[in-house]
């Protein structure tokens, strides 16, 4: 009896009518398995089947096989690679996701890169349209309509702190100490400092030297260990890429200057502790910590702190002091 082999399709039909991996996971499998295997899986196993069998059936094993064995056997090979194929794509996806989510996180961390790279080398130029931009917004949001004014009172230390914070720019001052900036009540330095606390040099965060007292008391040998670490404070990842920041102490003068700290042995012993600070900064040498005070000169740190801290300061910082005629820019001068 002559043999009556099933129809081949053409190689390039077979691969075309297989249904992808996407495919398969974006199609709406409803209903019961039975419906599944009627309307996915059976019309693979059939293409299968006819792509298989000529080549098989050919085979000197498969040749001693009658053509009812040979297809019985052909139909098994063709369920299992069926079932292996539905099995294995989904497998296969996950795998190929997991690629495509690691390159497209290697072409971010890239970009970032060379978006923070850039950033760290701004042109003196445009690091100073910046910082004009934030002293102006920063204004503005206390008093809607007003800008910053640059004038001959603050442009010193404008200047001073500009070339400081750009890390490739020449600078007057050394750039391992910190700033101790004073000058009286409602000069600017406040708003000063806090347009340049993102720059790329060594951006850095305030905390006011109160709420330092308030931890001291609770923790001393901790609170002292914390803020005088090497960039103390943890935030979001800014412009420039930082994520760890140097610490400004802002209204130092201002705090309760003797405290007494809880625990038996301070029972009786009350602390200023901004002056600890400072004694225990000078110790620390490569610690940046910059400074804000109402003090105007370091002379007169020297009434809230002790000689011994007072001249030390010097050593520590590099010091910014306002005009003593600098009017309060809190009242429009």
């Amino acid at each position: 009896m002559e043999k009556v082999m099933p129809t081949r399709p053409p190689a390039d039909r077979l691969l075309n009518n297989l249904p992808t991996t996407t495919q398969l996971l974006s199609r709406e499998l409803t209903g019961s398995y039975a419906e599944f295997r009627e309307r996915e899986y059976r019309p693979l196993q059939d293409e299968l089947f006819k792509a298989i069998f000529p080549v098989l059936s050919r085979h000197a094993n498969s040749a001693r096989l009658s053509q009812a064995m040979q297809q019985a056997f052909v139909q098994e090979l063709a369920d299992r690679l069926a079932s292996e194929y539905f099995s294995k794509a989904f497998d296969y996806l996950k795998i190929q996701q997991k690629q495509e989510a690691a390159e497209t996180a290697r072409k971010l961390q890239e970009q970032k890169e060379t978006r923070i790279a850039a950033m760290r080398s701004i042109s003196a130029a445009d690091f100073k349209g910046r910082i004009l931009a934030n002293l102006d917004a920063l204004v503005a949001a206390r008093n809607p309509g007003r800008k910053f004014r640059l004038d001959n009172y603050c442009v010193k230390a404008f200047e001073l702190c500009l070339g400081y914070f750009h890390a490739g720019g020449a600078s007057a001052m050394n750039k391992n100490k910190g700033i101790c900036l004073l000058g009286k009540v409602g000069t600017g330095k406040s708003t000063l400092m806090a347009a340049f606390q993102d720059n790329p040099l060594a951006s850095f965060r305030g905390i006011k030297a109160q709420e330092i007292v308030e931890s001291y008391v609770n923790n001393p040998e901790q609170v002292i260990d914390e803020i005088l670490a090497e960039k103390p404070l943890a935030g979001d990842e800014n412009c420039y890429g930082f994520t760890r920041y140097d610490l400004l102490i802002e209204e130092v003068g201002r705090e309760q200057l003797s405290v007494n700290v809880r625990g038996e042995s301070y029972k009786t012993t009350p602390v200023n502790v901004m002056e600890k600070v400072l004694l225990e900064l000078y110790d620390r040498p490569g610690v940046r910590v910059h400074l804000i005070s109402n003090a105007e000169t370091p002379e007169k740190l020297a009434t809230l702190y002790g000689e011994a801290a007072a001249s030390r300061i010097y050593d520590m910082f590099n010091v910014i002091t306002f005009d003593p005629k600098a009017p309060n820019r809190r009242y429009g001068g």
